[in-house]
């Protein structure tokens, strides 16, 4: 394990020393390479090189732990949004895209300054310290709105999809993507009840943009200045509700980590997913309803069933049995249940609301 383990720095420091000469026409010394985090698909390393007295170059790396058209995806995804819309549009920033290393089957960006979302809004913090602050995390909610908006925006195209459509061929997408942690008939009743809902609501068709895939606050990076979200691997086209409705149901999901799941701390985020869905139908060509919302909430819970399925599936050993961060996917996985249970329950589940 440990000869893997220096196999892999000497092969992130060469290319690092390549990029560097490459790409900033200049000679590093003392290059450390450090493991930032670990999820399913990838490991992401952070490399910083020194270069004399000029401030370090920082990069950040990724390493597929699967087949290698996502990361090709990812850095044709990132290549195109910085040349077509990061100097239009200073509000929708990406981090900028350097290497793609097919080889080694390797992603590297500029590291984006800033702290993550999920750090800010406090995740682990204590449930009523965070009202106090709940002014400046609206605040963040806007600008967030307001980028998600803004790439919405720009990446539209000129096709409309009706809801229905839409969230059926979703619903597909994420059954094909994730491990199924519900049974067949539980798969069936959801479809079916999602697209007799849908066609309840009769709502417009939607117009077609670019997808970031996985909006979450995990995902973005917030500075004094800029907006920035990172992470475009599962980037696709379709009705741009799908990260609207990722984003505020993340947000509900991390209210049960341990000693602060409390009702009123599930109140907490859910009136901050509010506040991020009025400031995006302020900005937004198509305005989203409550209603078309809390129809894709039961997509992401059977998302987040699923990533919990395939996160113990991967698990070499015992460690994810008992970590901290299993013991959450399973409180997550249990109100995920509970939500779909009530979902096929309701007979009005169209018009459940964040709010209560």
């Amino acid at each position: 394990m440990c000869c893997r383990k220096e196999t892999l720095e000497t092969a992130l420091t060469n290319r690092v020393e390549y990029i560097l000469r490459e790409h900033y026409k200049t000679s590093p010394f003392n290059i450390r390479v450090r493991k930032k985090s670990s999820g399913l698909d990838s490991d992401v390393y952070l490399c910083q090189a020194d270069i004399g007295d000029d401030e370090p170059i920082r990069l950040y790396t990724k390493k597929s732990r699967k087949e290698r058209p996502s990361m090709k995806h990812e850095y044709e995804t990132l290549n195109h949004l910085w040349d077509q819309y990061y100097y239009k549009e200073r509000q929708m920033t990406v981090p900028k895209p350097i290497d793609y290393w097919e080889d080694g089957e390797m992603l590297s960006v500029e590291r984006a300054k800033g702290s993550r979302l999920s750090t800010i809004l406090g995740y682990e913090g204590l449930p009523l310290l965070r009202w106090f602050y709940y002014t400046d995390l609206r605040e963040q909610m806007n600008r967030v709105a307001n980028w998600l908006a803004h790439f919405h925006s720009f990446t539209r195209k000129t096709q409309r999809i009706s809801f229905n459509e839409a969230l059926q061929e979703d619903l597909e997408n994420v059954i094909l993507q994730w491990p199924p942690a519900l049974s067949l008939m539980q798969i069936e009743k959801c479809a079916t009840k999602l697209r007799d809902s849908a066609l309840s609501l009769d709502t417009a068709p939607h117009i077609i943009t670019g997808r970031h895939g996985d909006f979450d606050p995990d995902n973005i990076i917030i500075s004094a200045d800029q907006t920035c979200v990172i992470d475009f691997a599962y980037f696709s086209f379709g009705t741009p509700l799908l990260d609207v409705a990722n984003f505020m149901v993340t947000l509900e999901l991390h209210s049960t980590p341990f000693h602060t799941m409390s009702f009123h701390n599930l109140r907490f985020y859910r009136k901050l997913a509010n506040d991020f869905l009025v400031t995006y139908n302020s900005t937004a060509d198509l305005p989203f309803s409550k209603d078309e919302v809390n129809l894709y909430r039961v997509l992401k819970f059977i998302r987040a069933l699923g990533y919990a399925k395939k996160a113990l599936e991967m698990d070499p050993g015992k460690s994810l049995q008992t970590s901290p961060r299993a013991l959450l996917q399973r409180l997550q996985s249990m109100y995920a249940t509970q939500q779909i249970k009530s979902f096929l329950e309701d007979d009005d589940s169209g018009k459940k609301s964040f709010d209560k």
